[in-house]
């Protein structure tokens, strides 16, 4: 993923731009533990996992039936 940022960004911007990625998938990690932390809370561990298997298959089948192979 990291080449990418730096094939897109101008030169005198990737670490700006490979900066931002860390920053923005840092938060999304956190938002994503919070929010799993307050579900095993409020619901136990069972649902914690069981919401995430279900979660999981979904994105599964968006990437298996709604994204095209861009090679």
């Amino acid at each position: 993923m990291l080449g990418w940022i730096s094939n897109v960004s101008d030169k005198k911007d990737t670490a700006t731009a490979i900066g931002t990625y860390s920053g923005f998938q840092s938060i999304c990690t956190m938002l994503a533990s919070s929010l799993a932390g307050l579900i095993w809370y409020q619901f136990g561990a069972n649902a914690t996992f069981i919401i995430t298997g279900i979660a999981t298959v979904f994105i599964s089948i968006y990437f298996l039936f709604f994204v095209k192979n861009q090679t």
